[in-house]
């Protein structure tokens, strides 16, 4: 039995809601600062790069329960901002893979839960934390920028010759 009502279920229109942008480029480029010309942004760090930026931040997280804590911050509330920046996602990585092999008392993620990809499964559950507390934020009226680095990467393309391409 099909419960979908045609004349009722239909959503018309713009839904105004916070963006959700992700910047990502070579290093030295410019995304932080591009960042903090948000709407009155505070950005999360995971990685040591905004000295020379003007904006309001919290301190270095060098855990993952410690970006966790400070995003379970911004999400209580409290605070006028308007713009959650995280900076960076692949610092954020590099926390939550460490995470994940202290949880195992192992030294890489492939050992982690006796290996075969089983710690890339785990740090899969932390990302879906992670994606979970973006949308709480983004649900109290934050507007999310997540910034990444870039990196180069050779594509051997079986239809034409080999090149290079920037992925996230």
């Amino acid at each position: 039995m099909n419960t979908f009502d045609w004349q009722n279920d239909i959503i018309e229109g713009i839904v105004e809601e916070p963006p959700r942008v992700v910047i990502y480029g070579q290093e030295g480029i410019g995304k932080s600062t591009f960042a903090a010309c948000a709407p009155k942004p505070i950005f999360l760090q995971t990685e040591n790069g905004l000295g020379r930026i003007r904006t309001k931040k919290m301190p270095l997280a060098t855990t993952y329960r410690q970006f966790m804590d400070q995003l379970g911050n911004v999400i209580a509330g409290g605070h006028d901002f308007e713009t959650l920046a995280i900076d960076s996602l692949d610092w954020l990585e590099k926390l939550i893979w460490e995470d994940v092999c202290k949880r195992f008392n192992v030294a890489h993620i492939e050992k982690a839960d006796g290996g075969y990809a089983r710690g890339y499964k785990h740090a899969l559950a932390e990302w879906k934390e992670v994606l979970d507390g973006f949308d709480a934020a983004r649900a109290t009226g934050l507007a999310i920028v997540l910034i990444a680095h870039a990196r180069v990467e050779r594509f051997e393309d079986p239809e034409s010759s080999p090149y290079d391409r920037y992925t996230l």
